[in-house]
């Protein structure tokens, strides 16, 4: 199963990718070997990045244009969006643009990070006036933040064994050893 996270190195990056990449590369998982990797779409040609994501089973990606790139995914497909903590409650409808876009034809998954995430913002208080809300929504927005290896793994858990996936590439998946 090829999984693929997008590195982003300007902001809203997974500060800690290389180690979930290695974590994840290799893992056998519901009969299905993960071969996870980890590229920079934004420096790549459309061609290079549509052939990518055509090889692609599940894609992983920070909030944001990167998103837009599961459009080139074949069809039963799967996307994990990753949300900032304090960002997932931003009052802003275009939060979940991809996610209608891309819902129909893709199975789409949503984690949102921890709020130790090395943001700044401290979420919403009700206490909290409204200016102070905006700017805490937009500290979420844009902090990069650090994605737990479990929860990723259970999410691709869950997407193995929702419904029958096929490979991208085509093939079979391994079958686990007795």
């Amino acid at each position: 199963l090829r999984v693929l996270l997008a590195a982003r190195y300007a902001r809203r990056f997974i500060l800690n990718l290389n180690e979930v990449v290695a974590a994840c590369d290799g893992l056998l998982l519901g009969g299905w070997t993960l071969r996870c990797e980890a590229h920079a779409l934004a420096g790549m040609s459309l061609h290079a990045v549509v052939a990518k994501m055509r090889q692609t089973d599940v894609f992983v990606s920070m909030h944001g244009g990167d998103c837009i790139n599961a459009l080139h995914m074949r069809p039963g497909r799967a996307v994990i969006e990753l949300v900032n903590h304090g960002f997932e409650k931003a009052p802003w409808v275009w939060l979940d643009q991809y996610m209608r876009l891309v819902k129909r034809t893709f199975r789409v998954r949503r984690i949102v990070l921890p709020s130790t995430s090395g943001q700044r913002a401290s979420g919403s208080n009700q206490t909290q006036n409204w200016k102070q809300m905006q700017k805490n929504f937009a500290d979420a927005w844009n902090a990069n933040g650090t994605l737990p290896w479990p929860r990723l793994r259970d999410e691709l858990h869950a997407i193995v064994h929702e419904r029958p996936l096929t490979r991208a590439a085509g093939g079979q998946p391994q079958q686990p050893p007795p």
